[in-house]
């Protein structure tokens, strides 16, 4: 019912430091999954939960992102002044 790469469900925490990117496609990866209903209901917890850690990671980098990108504009902006 589901493929071999559903068989895992929980990112090491060595691979979520990897990047947003491999993130982001596990995740799509666990969605297409979900709707293809390729995860039985034994694992469907795991998979939301994996998810959910995913999801976390990737708002943490894009705020973490976001502060960096504005903290330059701040910089450049005083450069100007």
């Amino acid at each position: 019912m589901y493929s071999a790469v559903s068989k895992r469900y929980s990112m090491p925490k060595e691979e979520l430091k990897t990047s947003y990117t491999a993130a982001m496609q596990r995740l799509l990866q666990i969605v297409e999954q979900i709707e293809n209903s390729e995860i039985d209901v034994d694992s469907l917890d795991a998979a939301v939960k994996e998810a959910v850690n995913l999801i976390q990671y990737c708002r943490k980098k894009l705020a973490g992102t976001e502060a960096v990108v504005q903290e330059a504009f701040n910089q450049l902006n005083e450069r100007q002044n």
